[in-house]
């Protein structure tokens, strides 16, 4: 109950702050998962690309931006 009342509490920057989210512009999303690899030496990811009830305009916009700008960049770490 505790982990969860201070999950409720953290803000989506805290969140990506914490590694827990990816979210942002490409640029930033690829910062983010450098740092993960970095400091966790995460070698692989798990994601969600759609949230919620997010329009599935949004969610294959989101997806065609990672492919095309966040992939390149990550793929050989």
């Amino acid at each position: 109950m505790k982990r969860l009342q201070t999950l409720k509490g953290r803000t989506i920057k805290d969140q990506i702050e914490a590694g827990s989210i990816l979210c942002g512009s490409p640029q930033s999303v690829v910062k983010q998962i450098k740092r993960l690899r970095q400091h966790l030496g995460a070698a692989h990811i798990n994601m969600n690309m759609k949230l919620g009830n997010m329009p599935d305009t949004a969610v294959i916009k989101g997806m065609e931006l990672f492919r095309d700008k966040v992939l390149p960049e990550v793929r050989a770490l």
